[in-house]
């Protein structure tokens, strides 16, 4: 199958989306990392690195320029970039999952007005899991293609390869879907604490901008999962491509758009950063 099925518009279109999405996200964790004026929580940093991770899988195979060879890629590439566009979606979806987990400690701990005490166990863990579902697809996909190297092929899309058995595809959009149906679990329960608390005391404390963010992202992420069943049909369309390679820079948008990072990006550096800390609360700047 050639990489050209749909036009060479697609594949420049998606690397350069996945590219663009990739190193936004590795500039915004640059910034955190070396700039004193911006503080993230670990798990913020983790959901952008995901991000970065998943722009590089997306974009393997491009880097051999194997999307529009006229031939299949050879089988070890074709099979790591399968195993790559496998994970990808999951790692994503669960770094998202640990970012909601710990938004809803942060705004327990502010509706229930005590203080947030620091959990490291609990961070590390939020910070792994998504990472150790990960591993599992990895592996699973590993073992997957070989078992099946006669199935291991360049999608239609000529974007990436695939393991045409079905399996992997099917346990990803599991995963995919699991992890968002307790995203959107965990924002509702979220919601109702956050009127419940601005019911009786305002939304002082309350990290509102982050609120919208997480909801905004989510709502984008629902669309993307239930374009992903391009992993689980035999329906092909640019679309959901599409919609994957611009998950990476809604993240960038909706995330990295805040004043201090702003601030430091556009070079408004000493007074930029005082007073974009004094509109960030500290309680945002946790899991903002």
């Amino acid at each position: 199958m050639s990489g050209l099925s749909f036009g060479i518009g697609l594949p420049v279109a998606f690397d350069v989306l996945q590219a663009v999405g990739g190193l936004g996200n590795l500039a915004l964790v640059g910034t955190v990392l070396y700039s004193k004026d911006v503080r993230r929580h670990s798990t913020w940093i983790s959901f952008c690195c995901a991000w970065v991770v998943s722009s590089v899988s997306y974009l393997f195979l491009a880097f051999g320029g194997e999307q529009v060879s006229n031939n299949q890629p050879p089988f070890q590439y074709c099979l790591i970039s399968a195993i790559l566009s496998y994970g990808a979606p999951v790692l994503t979806a669960f770094a998202m999952l640990s970012v909601v987990i710990q938004l809803w400690f942060t705004v327990a701990a502010i509706t229930m007005r005590h203080e947030q005490q620091p959990s490291p166990f609990r961070n590390y863990l939020l910070v792994a899991m998504p990472y150790m579902f990960w591993l599992v697809i990895i592996l699973n996909s590993v073992i997957m293609g070989l078992i099946n190297r006669g199935r291991v092929r360049r999608a239609n899309s000529g974007l990436y390869c695939v393991i045409d058995n079905g399996i992997p595809g099917k346990i990803n959009t599991v995963l995919c879907v699991l992890a968002m149906i307790a995203t959107l679990g965990i924002e509702a329960s979220i919601g109702i604490k956050a009127r419940r608390h601005m019911r009786s005391v305002g939304s002082a404390q309350l990290p509102i901008g982050m609120l919208v963010r997480v909801v905004l992202f989510t709502a984008a992420g629902v669309v993307a999962i239930a374009m992903s069943f391009i992993f689980v049909t035999r329906v092909f369309s640019p679309l959901p491509n599409i919609f994957i390679a611009l998950m990476p820079i809604a993240a960038v948008l909706i995330f990295g758009t805040q004043a201090d990072i702003l601030g430091i990006w556009f070079c408004r550096r000493r007074k930029a950063s005082h007073d974009a800390r004094g509109r960030i609360s500290s309680t945002e700047k946790l899991i903002a």
